[in-house]
């Protein structure tokens, strides 16, 4: 599966009282990771492995203001697999391409870190964009050479007049 996948959602309708508190409390200067819910059925939140050098690249490269959604309840979930799995971020559309441009230089500089293979190494990510009382949920699972077209398409969706609330 490579390709982008979204939907709209009012705010509202989030399940998770706490993300949905977050969503809502987010400013144009503002990057909140939100953890994943119940992953592989344990119970609670759970970041991805690599979770907080993600946060400090995010902070220290995009000069805004950032917060782990679930911070007092930080417990990270390590995978051992060819897969980079980033913790889901909730945005405005003013910080989206940002963003974008940030995720894909961070995920190209943690491939080379790693010696691998681009062709070989999967993402899977997910962003929540903020557009009045909605979100557009995005999410992209597929190779890290396709990581780039993706951002770009995300962004283009996000701006698209259609999904203006």
């Amino acid at each position: 599966m490579e390709e982008i996948k979204y939907v709209t959602n009012d705010i509202e309708h989030i399940e998770d009282n706490y993300v949905r508190e977050c969503i809502r409390a987010i400013t144009d200067n503002q990057i909140a990771l939100i953890p994943l819910i119940g992953f592989r059925g344990k119970e609670g939140y759970t970041y991805p492995e690599g979770t907080i050098d993600f946060f400090n690249y995010l902070k220290v490269k995009s000069n805004q203001e950032m917060k782990l959604a679930f911070d007092d309840y930080y417990n990270e979930n390590v995978m051992h697999s060819e897969w980079i799995r980033i913790a889901e971020i909730a945005v405005t559309c003013g910080v989206l391409p940002i963003v974008t441009g940030l995720i894909v230089s961070f995920i190209t500089d943690k491939i080379k870190r790693g010696k691998k293979d681009p062709k070989k190494v999967k993402v899977d990510l997910a962003i929540k964009v903020k557009k009045g009382s909605k979100t557009i949920d995005f999410s992209f699972e597929g190779d890290a050479t396709k990581l780039e077209e993706a951002m770009r398409s995300i962004k283009e969706i996000a701006n698209d007049d259609g999904h203006n609330s």
